[in-house]
């Protein structure tokens, strides 16, 4: 896992197997890592890093950095938002007691249920529910959250 943490980002990075090389890409994959057992130094700042994302969002965890040219908030793994990933970067962060920003992240995951409905994904601007209607995994992230969590107003 070291060998991929980029600290120009902060945050870990992928492994292009076919190219044999780092994708310098701040994407959601690189923040998702917080859901393994990785240091807490580590974790503190993939925290840190979603509160510079949440600068240039309303919603968070974006799945790929607003500030970057290659972000479409409305456009698979480029911007949009999917529970799912945040409720387990959120399980991860508050594991290595990041519990304010773990608290933060799933408080949006249910702004976005109240703003868009049971959407597939969101778009971490406005809050456009993308995808299929009525997701299945996206009611099951919020009934998770809501019996499992006590989350600090």
């Amino acid at each position: 896992m070291e060998s991929l943490w980029n600290e120009k980002l902060g945050q870990y990075v992928c492994y292009d197997r076919a190219y044999g090389a780092l994708v310098d890409s701040p994407s959601i994959g690189g923040i998702l890592a917080a859901f393994a057992p990785i240091p807490k130094a580590r974790a503190s700042a993939i925290s840190d890093r979603i509160e510079v994302l949440s600068a240039s969002c309303n919603y968070l965890v974006p799945s790929h950095d607003p500030t970057t040219p290659e972000f479409d908030a409305l456009r698979y793994w480029r911007g949009p938002i999917w529970l799912i990933v945040n409720y387990m970067i959120a399980d991860g962060l508050e594991m290595a007691g990041q519990t304010e920003m773990a608290d933060r992240i799933n408080r949006d995951c249910l702004r976005l249920i109240e703003e868009g409905g049971f959407a597939e994904y969101y778009g971490p601007i406005d809050a456009e529910p993308c995808g299929g209607d009525a997701f299945t995994w996206t009611a099951a992230m919020v009934t998770e959250i809501l019996n499992t969590r006590e989350i600090a107003a």
